[in-house]
């Protein structure tokens, strides 16, 4: 018997370190993805119109961080990068100022250097005073109707429980309806908080309605900014129509190794790093120009870069002088960012 027990104990402890070893890895694959997440406002926080919000979040990425992006109803409001270039934990602080009364959903994603994208972080913000609220206290303050003046039903109605198909969507703060499924398309309309419209159809991912707009002209519109009058009612399948013209360029790149203002020990060789940016259309690639001080504030082209794949170059350089370089994205459309402020490092004799 006590050699029974005996046996039955370590194969628990085996058993335990088996899971232990299971979850372990499973952390480290999560660890892998970036990860952000709000610090304030909490959800359905209620905020005076004109009021500025100031957004705090926190973000963390194994490679390093490179950007946060926070959103205002499925458009970017603002980027921002981290203090310290290469933190792979650190606070962000972004001011919002809300366009007007209604409800709005915030949403912040973080990248990392290597170009990955976090899961996103939600948080749902009122402004100003609703009109769903108001009703409901209106509702509250009348009297009931007397018995004797409640009127009847009329007999042709639909049961209650059978849905109204094609099916309504409600908007749920101020929203803009586009020529497709995403923020490059056109607007063609706006919506104001509490209009309603017939759904069409939704897109290939679910994400976005098609909807009868202002003047029976079709349009597109998030499904985050609508409430669905059912979910019982077949909804078709609709295909994108082609993406428009890309015509903005994207945010200029910014130069990151070495520090601006380095001073390095006498080499052959340096690597030149920059943060990587992101656009709709895809990045082709990154101009970088190389400058050498030839005597104070005299500057002499060393060589310039077209379309680098990736986000670093090995460039060649001479001991016992200053170099100054700077850099350019281009997206897939053709477009070019602003050239980055310049950025300088020197190479020692020894």
């Amino acid at each position: 018997m006590k050699t029974n027990k005996h046996s039955a104990g370590k194969w628990l402890l085996f058993s335990l370190a088996l899971c232990a070893l299971a979850l372990a890895g499973c952390a480290q694959e999560v660890d892998l993805l970036p990860r952000v997440w709000i610090d304030y406002p909490q959800r359905n926080l209620r905020v005076a119109p004109d009021q500025p919000l100031l957004i705090t979040t926190h973000a963390y990425a194994e490679s390093g961080l490179a950007e946060v992006v926070l959103s205002m109803d499925g458009v970017a409001y603002s980027r921002n990068q981290p203090t310290e270039t290469g933190d792979t934990f650190s606070q962000f602080q972004q001011e919002w100022l809300p366009p007007g009364d209604g409800t709005y959903v915030l949403q912040v994603v973080a990248y990392d250097r290597e170009g990955i994208r976090s899961n996103p972080a939600t948080v749902t913000v009122v402004v100003g005073e609703q009109l769903a609220a108001e009703q409901s206290d209106q509702l509250e303050e009348q009297p009931p109707t007397p018995p004797d003046q409640v009127e009847e039903e009329p007999l042709e109605e639909a049961p209650a429980d059978q849905p109204t198909c094609p099916p309504l969507v409600t908007v749920q703060t101020n929203a803009n309806c586009r020529s497709g499924p995403g923020e490059f398309y056109p607007v063609l309309s706006s919506l104001p908080a509490g209009a309603q419209a017939q759904v069409i159809g939704m897109s290939q991912d679910s994400y976005w309605w098609v909807i009868e707009g202002p003047g029976g002209t079709d349009c597109w519109i998030w499904e985050e900014l609508v409430n669905l009058s059912t979910q019982e009612c077949q909804v078709a399948r609709i295909e994108s129509p082609p993406p428009p013209q890309d015509v903005t360029a994207p945010l200029a790149p910014q130069p990151a190794v070495p520090a601006d203002g380095l001073s390095l020990s006498c080499r052959a060789n340096q690597n030149l790093a920059w943060l990587p940016v992101q656009d709709e259309s895809g990045i082709a690639g990154y101009d970088l120009k190389l400058e050498k001080e030839l005597s104070p504030g005299n500057w002499e082209v060393v060589n310039v870069w077209s379309r680098i794949q990736g986000k670093q170059q090995l460039v060649t350089v001479d001991c016992g002088l200053r170099y100054r370089w700077k850099v350019r994205a281009e997206d897939g459309a053709g477009n070019f960012s602003s050239w980055s402020s310049n950025a300088s490092f020197s190479v020692e004799l020894d």
